[in-house]
């Protein structure tokens, strides 16, 4: 798939993720209380991405890093591909799992919008260079890196537009030529049927994680008695064969 525009043919490997998905709740009457108009969310993200998105991955950072150690295959495979001195702009990097993928030949720096994955990152990696900052607006310059990476982020999006501002930001910061790596959740899955492309899918956040226990304070209907956890939902759009072309 080729993007163009006035400046640059930007390369873009695009890929909707099939696998098991497990627990998925598709709660669609509250998610529609959430969705708002494509035109109200265009230029920031709605109450939907603040509330089990953005406030979500910052309360269970600690726990999710420890689930998150083994960069994925076809990943790993695309970094090792890239020209030597090649700088790379991972957004949404998470607990930086790919930071130091190919390190000897290319410099990956990082960003994301949740501190404590970010934190996360920095112990992981002591050499790294990760920053805060929002995929729909970034704060940097023009053209000013060969390879950009997005993996599992734009899903997070409730709005085709919101999605579009995301892609259209990496595509702004890539020199001529760059390459674009960009990964979301299918919603064609090997074991598994949905009814609807917006969904919830639960985390099960372990109580030895939840910082002086405000989630029994603040939503008592988030305690699972069944497994000993919080339970925090966190939005997903789940992408239809060939929507991401």
């Amino acid at each position: 798939c080729f993007f163009f525009n006035d400046t640059a043919t930007t390369e873009i490997y695009t890929e909707q993720i099939v696998g098991s998905v497990r627990c998925v709740q598709e709660t669609e009457v509250e998610l529609k209380n959430f969705l708002a108009t494509e035109q109200d969310l265009y230029s920031k993200p709605g109450e939907l991405e603040k509330k089990f998105v953005y406030d979500v991955y910052d309360k269970i950072a600690q726990h999710f890093s420890h689930t998150r150690h083994k960069p994925w295959p076809k990943v790993v495979k695309f970094l090792n591909s890239l020209e030597k001195g090649s700088l790379v702009a991972d957004l949404g990097c998470g607990n930086g799992k790919y930071l130091a993928v190919n390190q000897k030949n290319i410099t990956i720096i990082g960003t994301d919008r949740s501190h404590g994955l970010l934190e996360a990152a920095r112990k992981k990696h002591n050499f790294c260079q990760v920053f805060s900052a929002d995929s729909l607006q970034l704060p940097m310059r023009d053209e000013c890196v060969d390879v950009v990476l997005s993996i599992a982020v734009i899903h997070h999006f409730s709005t085709k537009a919101l999605r579009l501002q995301a892609i259209k930001e990496m595509n702004r910061i890539l020199r001529v030529n760059g390459k674009m790596f960009l990964q979301v959740w299918a919603m064609e899955q090997d074991e598994r049927k949905f009814m609807h492309q917006d969904i919830f899918v639960p985390w099960h956040l372990q109580l030895k994680y939840e910082h002086k226990n405000e989630a029994l304070v603040d939503e008592p209907s988030n305690l699972s008695q069944q497994n000993n956890t919080i339970v925090y939902k966190r939005y997903y759009h789940l992408f239809v064969k060939d929507e991401l072309e």
